[in-house]
């Protein structure tokens, strides 16, 4: 009876192979629970009338008279105000290389027929690596002040509830480079050896100061934003290339009006949109699998500065969440 024993192993090892691959798909996760995975050292510090509370330094961007004049937010009228600077917890992004798997919400397997989905994307120019594979990007509304009901302004975000504003899945542009590249033109510009040692210097002032905002299509020591897609293309890690798809992500939201900028003199009164997004505007706060506490994470920040050591120096771990605070100026007026 060889046959019936061949064809038993032949089962045994099929059925193996199966859980291999089925377990390999499934979607897991958490639950974020602010209270607790929230790194509170992005808040401070909060500046009033000029006057600092709390430790820690803001970029150069985030900055605000003491007393500034904007229309008031009841009449319209140019009035006095006093200016405050501080960093609101607005957005929650995750990252994962699970189409449809919402690991945020403990796990939930949302879109269903999405799976083709996996690997590398088209256009993609690392694809043995497996760090090169495509990434997809699930984006909530997250104003933790407002559902906390911690600080009350008429600076603060409209909204106060939590809501799914964007799943990249959907959108056909983010799946393929060149359909990227079609979108932002611009790319081309970016697409030499002169342009991609910027980034160097972009990657060294992010390690000892912050990201320079000049060099937009950099990402620092995370990569290059172009294009603007879900193709990390080269990168060292799973923080690295997690950290690079969420760049790319914020650079194209607002590239299309999905983000507004809150810093620098034109934001004095008003945010405003801008294409070309300002990456100190962010505050990175990793939520998952790994809550990060320190000092505040900005975009293309090495991770020998938070992601090398324990116990944050996880590589196998493909899904990371993020929540993200919105570092902002306000003309505090009626």
């Amino acid at each position: 009876m060889k046959w019936t024993k061949g064809i038993s192993i032949f089962l045994v090892l099929g059925s193996f192979l199966y859980s291999a691959v089925s377990s390999a798909s499934v979607c897991t996760g958490r639950f974020y629970n602010p209270i607790t995975d929230t790194n509170w050292n992005n808040l401070f510090p909060i500046t009033v009338a000029g006057v600092p509370v709390g430790g820690g330094l803001n970029p150069p961007t985030l900055k605000q008279p003491p007393i500034c004049i904007c229309p008031s937010i009841t009449t319209g009228i140019p009035i006095t105000g006093i200016g405050m600077t501080y960093h609101e917890p607005s957005y929650v992004a995750e990252v994962t290389a699970k189409p449809g798997c919402f690991h945020s919400l403990g796990g939930v397997k949302v879109l269903g027929g999405y799976e083709q989905m996996s690997g590398a994307g088209k256009g993609a120019t690392d694809t043995t690596s497996g760090q090169g594979d495509r990434k997809q990007v699930h984006w909530y509304q997250y104003p933790l002040f407002a559902m906390l009901q911690m600080f009350s302004s008429v600076c603060m975000a409209s909204s106060n509830g939590f809501a799914v504003g964007y799943i990249t899945e959907i959108d056909p542009i983010w799946q393929d480079d060149s359909w990227s590249n079609i979108f932002s033109p611009e790319s081309i510009l970016f697409s030499n050896p002169i342009a991609h040692a910027a980034c160097a210097i972009d990657a060294a002032s992010a390690l000892v100061y912050y990201p320079i905002d000049a060099l937009f299509w950099c990402a620092g020591a995370w990569g290059h934003m172009y294009p603007m897609s879900g193709n990390p293309n080269s990168t060292s890690s799973q923080q690295q290339s997690n950290g690079l798809t969420l760049a790319k992500y914020l650079a194209r939201s607002a590239r299309i009006g999905l983000l507004k900028t809150t810093l620098t003199p034109a934001a004095q009164c008003y945010a405003f949109f801008n294409p070309i997004m300002v990456k100190t505007q962010f505050r990175i706060n990793p939520i998952d699998p790994v809550p990060h506490v320190g000092t505040p994470i900005y975009i293309g920040q090495p991770e020998i500065r938070w992601g090398y050591f324990p116990p944050m120096n996880f590589q196998t771990k493909e899904e990371s969440s993020y929540l993200l605070w919105n570092g902002t100026q306000c003309c505090l007026r009626p």
